[in-house]
């Protein structure tokens, strides 16, 4: 949907977005891009987390604004995190 979409690979589109530059798509597993197939190195996947996902990010703030699934015992997945 991506590359039909923007008219760019799903690789060059998410590289751009997420400020991610040296991020690569992993050889063992890239087929599985959106469910993890990346592959960069820690302190680059650490600035994206705490961007995206850390105390000041929109996701901590209002974690009930976004689509989630409740997996049980008060925990639920949404955007690629289990949060409480």
């Amino acid at each position: 949907i991506v590359e039909a979409v923007t008219d760019a690979t799903y690789l060059k589109n998410c590289k751009s977005r997420t400020g991610l530059p040296t991020a690569r798509l992993s050889s063992r597993v890239g087929g599985n891009a959106a469910w993890g197939g990346w592959e960069m190195p820690v302190a680059e996947f650490a600035r994206f987390h705490a961007h995206h996902y850390g105390l000041q990010s929109s996701f901590a703030q209002r974690p009930g604004a976004y689509p989630s699934v409740n997996v049980g015992g008060g925990i639920r997945y949404a955007l690629g995190m289990f949060h409480r």
